[in-house]
């Protein structure tokens, strides 16, 4: 979570460097902070999803593995809802929760996604917590 949060916090500062640098008509410095961010919480979604899964799945062999198939069907999933442009398709991926585009051109996330985002990592967390300290959780 530290080096998240620190790879995060960088990411930012680079962001809003380059956005003032490089920006052809700089809108609010706000929007853009806004839109950085973005990132730090589709990665905290993703993170609820894997100690989620770290702590529910019997034996893991190979944690690259399922890292990589939960990514890729994000993605794709993702993909899926930008060429059908169907919205039941957008509570699936984390990675249409919080929108750049819509967070640098109006300044906020959509509230729905946003608040869906919130409680899949409340939930999974919560979900996990409990599991974790009822159960002896084996060692890889």
């Amino acid at each position: 979570m530290t080096l998240l949060l620190a790879s995060n916090v960088l990411f930012v500062a680079e962001s809003l460097v380059l956005y003032r640098v490089y920006a052809p008509a700089p809108l609010e410095m706000g929007h853009a902070l806004l839109a950085a961010s973005s990132l730090f919480f589709t990665q905290m979604v993703l993170l609820a999803v894997a100690i989620f899964v770290a702590v529910f799945a019997r034996k893991i062999r190979s944690v690259s593995g399922i890292a990589t198939a939960i990514g890729f069907g994000g993605f794709l999933l993702s993909a899926l809802n930008s060429l059908l442009e169907e919205e039941k398709f957008r509570y699936v991926t984390p990675f249409k929760y919080f929108d750049v585009e819509k967070a640098f051109l109006m300044g906020s996330f959509d509230t729905p996604y946003a608040v869906t985002g919130a409680v899949v990592i409340v939930l999974l967390l919560c979900a996990a917590y409990l599991r974790y300290t009822k159960r002896d959780i084996p060692a890889l």
